[in-house]
């Protein structure tokens, strides 16, 4: 459950000539905010913050517990001396706990934590700093899995600069928006004092001053807010909160009269009960879905996975359901496709069921529904996103747009690291990829590092591995340093971009797929431009590891493909066997444990009529006699099999590489 509130002193004064304000505009707008009730409690100084029974009632050193309907009082809390409590400004409620945002404010230098406690005892657990140092930390929420800030500055000078940041739940930051100038005049001469996310997903927030509360709408990739409306409401500025228990129910203080008042939100209220026909779209790079079947009644969806099985096994789905009104719970019912070439069987439904699926209220951060329930050749999946949109797929989606933006992004960081263009795909499509590489050292010096993901494009948690790599290879950890000044790393984090930006399969494309292409003769536009580097590198007998991304079969843990031995020749084996075992025991290290077997498997003669052209296959018969070439298959189908899961693999194998090439600080003499 997730409510929200926040505030910052006001002048009581302004009271009156606020209230007559509202009273007076209210009729004029379509969308209004009515008072219901109030109740008196002395700590509505600050802020407010409910759950289902209870309302918190925030000021600068207190917080009071109060029932949200008798107003009886429960508990109360104060701030020890020299706790370093000084300005409570707000408080969420999540999972039985009290988050309250801190700052010194006015107090020089500015400092800015989260405090939390138990919201039945009030009883203080733990306190976060944030290195904000400048802004005044003033609202908090929780909204789509993830943290909101707003971080305040004052006076016409500063105000501008007021902000609200987006953090994952590793609190990194993941986005940063500012205020638009028509809100930002009506927070002078001070700044934004409250905001909560509302049931329709808008934002909502206050000034100190006006009787106002002003809607945003929140672009996907940061900016600047958008001003949607601006609503009279009988408060004067100051915090406010959605009750989620009681649809439509905004809840604030009026601070001059120490009162907590709760107002209806007619207007939306109404429109948002109005149950809205359910749509399915896919008309986004990498969507992918066919046989749609649509109960409105029931709030269902029955589909099978889209693709062209010429362009690879149909396994792979990817769509946006819109129309879902709030407290709608959505059910998805996968049936594995029937699509087949010439006399071949189906694909086994399994392949297009994960335990757990993969959802969206953004299109940008992911996460895992509950397990689904299979039923016969279905799996049924239920979501309750409290979102009007919901994106859903197969696992986290990871498109060329996602690539290229990442890349450009590292490469704009980073001067380490350089953004280039593998070549383009038969589809015209740019083959996005990064080069790493720091110090003078000369190149023939240098051990040479190939990673690619993506051979397969409904592979998509390969992609979010090769993040996760490149993301440690360009951090501060003085291990990645050291990778840097001795190696030359590339990485591809998508090889099929066509199969993946059309949503289709890849595996088994006709004539062949990406990773049975490595032969003298190659299909595909990616595989000869990655075939002709490797060469080079080999040439310059410096192609020292080749790791080929991939995920495997649904009942699968993470696992190595490797020829057999009998196909090579020491010193390869050796090093590629102590390659494994480092890798082994670094990922076998990731929490929550991600599963992965100790006992590569083998992709010799017997596994496949073009087993030679496989392309870790082709490195390590044609590399030099030290290169470790590598397919890493990592689960798709357990509860780590998540984008932060994947990151974390990628990492753990960069940390690998960065050990295994620290064990052998020079190239062998050729």
């Amino acid at each position: 459950m997730r409510n929200a509130v926040a505030a910052l002193p006001i002048q009581s004064v302004l009271l009156a000539l606020v209230l007559t304000i509202v009273q007076t505009d209210l009729s004029a707008t379509e969308d209004s905010i009515q008072p219901l009730r109030s109740i008196q409690v002395v700590e509505a100084h600050q802020a407010v913050a409910v759950d289902a029974s209870s309302l918190y009632a925030i000021s600068n050193r207190t917080i009071g517990r109060y029932d949200k309907e008798s107003a009886k009082f429960l508990v109360r809390w104060e701030a020890p001396a020299k706790s370093g409590i000084e300005h409570l400004n707000s408080g969420v409620v999540i999972d039985g706990k009290l988050y309250c945002a801190n700052s010194n404010w006015p107090a020089k230098p500015l400092k800015n934590t989260v405090e939390i406690f138990e919201a039945e005892t009030l009883k203080h657990v733990e306190s976060k700093p944030f290195s904000e140092t400048q802004g005044a930390i003033n609202w908090i929420d929780r909204h789509q899995d993830t943290w909101w800030i707003a971080y305040a500055f004052y006076g016409d000078a500063e105000v501008r600069r007021t902000k609200l940041v987006r953090y994952d739940s590793n609190w990194k930051v993941t986005g940063q928006w500012t205020f638009p100038e028509s809100v930002i005049q009506r927070f002078l001469p001070n700044s934004n004092s409250g905001g909560a996310f509302g049931p329709n997903g808008q934002l909502f927030v206050t000034g100190h001053d006006h009787a106002e509360v002003y809607v945003l709408d929140v672009p996907a990739d940061g900016g600047e807010l958008d001003h949607v409306a601006t609503l009279p409401a009988p408060i004067a500025g100051q915090g406010i909160v959605w009750d989620d228990d009681d649809l439509g129910v905004l809840i604030g203080i009026v601070r001059g009269r120490r009162e907590v008042v709760f107002m209806r939100f007619s207007q939306l209220s109404q429109r948002e009960l109005a149950t809205q026909p359910l749509t399915v779209v896919a008309d986004f790079e990498g969507a992918s879905v066919r046989d749609v079947k649509i109960d409105q009644d029931e709030r269902a969806i029955s589909f099978k996975p889209g693709g062209d099985p010429e362009r690879g096994w149909p396994c792979w789905w990817y769509f946006r359901v819109d129309g879902i009104s709030p407290n709608d719970e959505i059910t998805l019912r996968v049936r594995g496709s029937d699509a087949t070439i010439g006399k071949e069987k189906p694909l086994a439904p399994s392949w297009a069921m994960p335990a757990q699926a993969t959802y969206s209220v953004d299109g940008d951060s992911w996460l895992h529904t509950d397990a689904g329930e299979r039923q016969g050749e279905s799996i049924i999946y239920k979501l309750k996103p409290n979102a009007s949109s919901l994106y859903v797929a197969w696992g986290p989606p990871y498109t060329p747009q996602t690539s290229d933006k990442f890349v450009q992004e590292i490469a704009s960081g980073a001067s380490c690291a350089t953004a280039g263009v593998l070549c383009h795909s038969r589809g015209g499509r740019p083959v996005a990829m990064l080069h790493v590489r720091e110090g003078s050292r000369p190149s023939k010096e240098r051990f040479g590092v190939w990673v690619q993901a993506r051979q397969h494009a409904w592979e998509s948690g390969s992609s979010w591995v090769a993040q996760g790599f490149i993301e440690w290879i360009v951090s501060d950890d003085p291990k990645a340093k050291w990778l840097r000044q001795h190696a030359d790393i590339f990485v591809i984090p998508i090889m099929d971009v066509d199969n993946t930006a059309t949503g289709n399969g890849g595996k088994n494309a006709l004539p062949h797929d990406h990773n049975r292409d490595w032969s003298p003769q190659p299909h595909w536009n990616e595989t000869l431009a990655a075939r002709r580097m490797i060469e080079d590198l080999i040439v310059e007998q410096r192609m020292s590891v080749f790791l080929d991304l991939h995920n495997p079969a649904p009942g699968d843990p993470t696992f190595f493909y490797i020829l057999p031995k009998d196909l090579l020749q020491e010193p390869m084996i050796g090093l590629r066997d102590r390659f494994i075992d480092l890798a082994y025991s670094n990922i076998r290290q990731i929490r929550p444990m991600v599963p992965m077997s100790s006992k590569p498997k083998v992709t010799g003669a017997s596994y496949h009529p073009l087993w030679r052209q496989i392309s870790a296959n082709w490195v390590s018969m044609n590399g030099n006699p030290d290169t470790v070439s590598l397919c890493l298959e990592t689960i798709w189908n357990s509860p780590a099999s998540t984008t932060t899961g994947y990151r974390a693999v990628g990492a753990s194998l960069a940390e690998t590489v960065q050990a295994y090439l620290a064990e052998r600080p020079e190239l062998p003499q050729r």
